[in-house]
């Protein structure tokens, strides 16, 4: 696997808002992330597995922070990240664009991956799921979690009217729906019989998991 510490490896866009987290998020959305994170956590400290990967893993990377005394080695890729905060909790955070840090990394390099609430940014998704399943270990499982156009409307009310997450809202490039996220799965090399979807959070977000059968 490529260093992911390696400074060079990727260069966060300019253009892009800073990564999630980097403020410190209101009630509201520090609430939704711990709904999303909930059985992340419950799956990792059931299975411990020896390699994880957060994509979008937020400034401080606190899905990892959760989880890292579980794993043997944990990396989180993402615009900007704290990089002290990582060497204190044993973290591998690497700063730069996700398509860019996948392609460094050797192939079956992570036994579990995750993407929760990122996928709906990226101006280019399909790649992105090329290089999970290219980078997920054989027997390995990744999690996509993505909001639906049914929470469309409430994310934009409370983004637009409240004030809460604006800049992440205004962010979004799509929603989805099985329909729709189902066949970039199977795309990117992903098997119907290894992937499973199911909406969560009153039909306002999808969960996708995704395994690549043990060679």
């Amino acid at each position: 696997m490529a260093n992911p510490g390696d400074p060079s490896v990727g260069i966060p866009h300019p253009d892009h808002p800073t990564a999630y987290g980097f403020d410190r998020l209101p009630g509201l959305a520090a609430l939704g992330m711990h709904l999303r994170h909930r059985p992340v956590v419950n799956h990792v400290r059931r299975h411990r597995p020896a390699g994880m990967l957060d994509l979008g893993c937020g400034y401080r990377a606190d899905l990892l922070t959760l989880v890292h005394k579980e794993v043997q080695m944990a990396v989180g890729v993402d615009l900007e990240v704290d990089h002290d905060h990582g060497a204190t909790h044993g973290l591998t955070l690497v700063d730069g664009e996700i398509v860019a840090i996948l392609d460094t990394f050797d192939a079956d390099s992570f036994d579990y991956i995750t993407m929760m609430s990122v996928l709906e940014h990226l101006p280019d998704p399909q790649d992105v799921l090329n290089g999970i399943h290219r980078v997920l270990a054989p027997g390995g499982m990744a999690v996509v979690h993505v909001p639906t156009w049914l929470g469309k409307p409430v994310l934009e009310a409370v983004a637009f009217r409240r004030g809460i997450s604006t800049e992440s809202i205004d962010d979004h490039r799509t929603y989805y729906r099985i329909a729709e996220l189902w066949p970039m799965v199977i795309h990117a090399g992903f098997r119907p019989m290894n992937t499973k979807m199911r909406y969560s959070m009153l039909g306002f977000a999808l969960r996708a998991e995704l395994r690549k059968p043990a060679a």
